[in-house]
């Protein structure tokens, strides 16, 4: 190595090269597997959105999102005009389906489907081989 040359110096922030990440793959990925989970009536993954923050990728959705990957706690009524919605999606025809599928929840709550868990080692896998691609570009002289 040469004298007074930093290989610290050659190698800026990692943060600097997360700013460059197309995360459209990582978005698209997403939502595969929202669709091969068997989902598909919401708008959780039209309006999936990731920006960088830093050094994090954060993903963004529909407002009921959090419910639909987590669950939902027992004792209160969700909206009724989703699960007619989602009802009518299904072909359930029953009039009264919505409230009580609605009291269901609301009794007993839901069980979330974090399928996102499934796929983070290979989300992982797409930013660090961004960044890497990144780095070398910019070494390039």
């Amino acid at each position: 190595m040469a004298k007074g040359l930093n290989t610290v110096d050659l190698i800026p922030d990692v943060a600097n090269f997360m700013r460059d990440l197309d995360l459209t793959p990582m978005n698209d990925r997403i939502k595969e597997e929202y669709y091969k989970q068997g989902y598909g009536l919401n708008d959780f993954a039209p309006n999936l959105t990731a920006h960088v923050e830093g050094s994090k990728v954060l993903f963004q959705s529909s407002p009921y999102a959090f419910y639909m990957l987590y669950g939902r706690r027992a004792g209160k009524f969700p909206p009724i005009s989703k699960i007619e919605e989602w009802c009518s999606y299904k072909g359930i025809t029953f009039k009264s389906a919505p409230f009580l599928i609605a009291r269901k929840i609301a009794r007993e709550g839901t069980k979330g489907n974090n399928f996102i868990y499934q796929i983070i080692p290979e989300l992982k896998d797409m930013i660090v081989e961004q960044i890497q691609n990144n780095i070398k570009n910019k070494m390039k002289i």
